[in-house]
C-alpha cells in the first residue's frame, strides 16, 4: 500500500501546511523498497508517483514533471474530504526532498533556518535504529528541537497506513 494516500498523513500534513512551512524529507531507501519491481533506473518514477500521490494530482502523458492542476478526487466526492487533503498550494513539490542517508537529512534540516520542529521515525529494526538516533543526537548538538514518533509500520502489520499520520491523530 501507498503511504502517500493514507488520510490521516494527508490530513497531518496539510494543516501542517497550512500554518507552517512545511518540508518533508522522504526516506528514499523505505520509499523504493515499497515499490516492488523497481531498480535504480525507475528512481525519477518512484519520486514522481510519490510527489503526485502525496499531492494528490495527476499527470498528462505528455508533461514529464509538472502535475495538472486537477485534483485526483472527482467533483461528486465530499466537499470536506477535498479540505482534509494535501495540494501543491499547500506543500510545493519542490519541498518534499528524498534522502537515503542520515548524513543527508542531518545536512539539509541544518541549511533550514528558523525550523520550529523536526519529527523523525524511531524505528523497531537495529540497523535504522542507530541512523535515526544519529540524525536525532546531531540535529539536538545543533540546537534543533527533534521529535520521535513510532515507526511501527516495520513489520507491515497496516499497509498503507502512515506511521507518521497515526502518530499526529490516533
Amino acid at each position: 500500500g501507498n503511504v502517500a494516500k493514507c488520510d490521516k498523513l494527508q490530513k497531518s500534513l496539510m494543516l501542517l501546511g497550512t500554518y507552517y512551512n512545511l518540508f518533508l524529507l522522504v526516506d528514499y531507501k523505505q520509499q523504493q523498497q515499497q515499490e516492488e519491481g523497481k531498480d535504480d533506473d525507475n528512481s525519477r518514477d518512484v519520486v514522481k508517483q510519490f510527489r503526485n500521490d502525496l499531492l494528490n494530482v495527476t499527470t498528462t502523458i505528455n508533461d514529464d514533471d509538472a502535475p495538472s492542476a486537477e485534483a485526483k478526487n472527482d467533483n461528486n466526492s465530499n466537499n470536506n474530504n477535498k479540505l482534509d487533503k494535501l495540494t501543491p498550494q499547500i506543500l510545493p513539490p519542490h519541498r518534499i526532498i528524498f534522502t537515503s542517508t542520515p548524513e543527508g537529512k542531518i545536512a539539509f534540516v541544518r541549511q533550514l533556518h528558523e525550523t520550529k520542529l523536526v519529527l523523525v521515525g524511531s524505528s523497531s529494526s537495529s540497523s535504522k535504529k542507530e541512523e535515526e538516533d544519529k540524525v536525532k543526537v546531531e540535529l539536538e548538538r545543533f540546537g534543533f528541537r527533534v521529535v520521535c514518533f513510532p515507526d511501527d509500520n516495520d513489520g507491515g502489520d497496516d499497509e498503507g497506513v502512515s506511521a507518521l499520520g497515526k502518530f499526529l491523530i490516533p
